[in-house]
């Protein structure tokens, strides 16, 4: 990577490792990252609400498309 590059990531958190990114950081090999994800978010925040939502369609007789 190149010096005073930005890290983006939106896919998964375990694909950065987080202490990897916290020194690049502090050292300036990095300018800055960007995540919408967090390395072990599922414990924080996953919560599967799909058979909710389902169930809420088959209530109101709603079609998925």
């Amino acid at each position: 990577m190149k010096h005073g590059a930005m890290l983006i990531n939106t896919s998964r958190g375990g694909l950065v490792d987080t202490k990897a990114l916290v020194d690049c950081l502090k050292s300036g090999k990095l300018r800055g990252a960007a995540l919408d994800v967090y390395e072990n978010e599922k414990q924080y925040f996953f919560n599967d609400y799909s058979q909710q939502v389902n169930l809420f369609r088959k209530k109101n007789n709603l079609r998925s498309y």
